[in-house]
């Protein structure tokens, strides 16, 4: 089995990854981001991925949105076959996006760390895709909320830690340990002050909530879920 997680932007993955670390060989897990970074490859050359490589790995983890990643055919076929499982987190969208402007305005090394110092938390948010991690999650397999549940696993950031401890502990007999939770914003901030959700007005909230209600019904679904 390999075991296929779809690192969402901003919702928690960096603390998760470590989990995976101590369970796999580096070798052994396919890292799917900017290759800047360390990674294998990045998403849109995932498809081209050769069979031998995907039946060799245990692990497949990144910036791998769920549509990139059946264009690989033998990667969609070992999914349908049963042969790769998912799992995966989510966040509170509002929330998740906050999290997002923040680490933009405070990485001096993003591309668009200037364009953020003028724009304010809710202009970015109105700015941005709607439900952006179902769309992550989504694909000609499973079109709807119900169909991607069925079809992966997804926990709340709230309790993610905890389930993908219990899923490693139940699947794969493997105990990670305590995980340390990672949070690049204190680290790029410097202590200066930060951008709240709870600093966004109520009506305004509401709004946001509504453009992002597939995103807050997928969370909401997800802190009843245990693995």
């Amino acid at each position: 089995m390999i075991l296929y997680f779809p690192h969402i932007p901003k919702a928690g993955g960096s603390t998760l990854r470590e989990i995976f670390f101590r369970k796999f060989q580096s070798n052994k897990i396919i890292k799917v981001w900017n290759t800047r970074f360390g990674a294998d490859l990045d998403a849109g050359s995932f498809q081209n991925l050769d069979y031998e490589t995907l039946k060799l790995s245990k692990a497949i983890m990144g910036h791998l949105p769920l549509k990139y990643f059946i264009r690989n055919h033998e990667a969609k076929k070992m999914l349908c076959n049963g042969d790769i499982k998912i799992i995966t987190c989510v966040r509170d969208p509002v929330r998740r996006l906050t999290s997002l402007y923040n680490f933009i305005k405070f990485n001096k090394n993003h591309r668009k760390h200037l364009e953020m110092q003028n724009t304010g938390l809710v202009d970015f948010i109105y700015s941005q895709e709607e439900n952006f991690q179902f769309n992550y999650l989504s694909c000609e397999l499973a079109e709807n909320i119900g169909e991607v549940n069925d079809l992966m696993k997804i926990s709340s950031i709230d309790s993610s830690i905890e389930n993908f401890q219990l899923y490693f502990k139940t699947h794969l007999g493997f105990d990670p340990g305590p995980v340390d939770i990672k949070n690049s914003i204190t680290k790029f901030s410097l202590d200066n002050p930060i951008a709240k959700m709870e600093d966004i007005p109520h009506n305004t909230l509401a709004k946001l909530y509504k453009k992002h209600y597939v995103d807050h019904s997928l969370y909401e679904q997800s802190l009843q879920t245990t693995f």
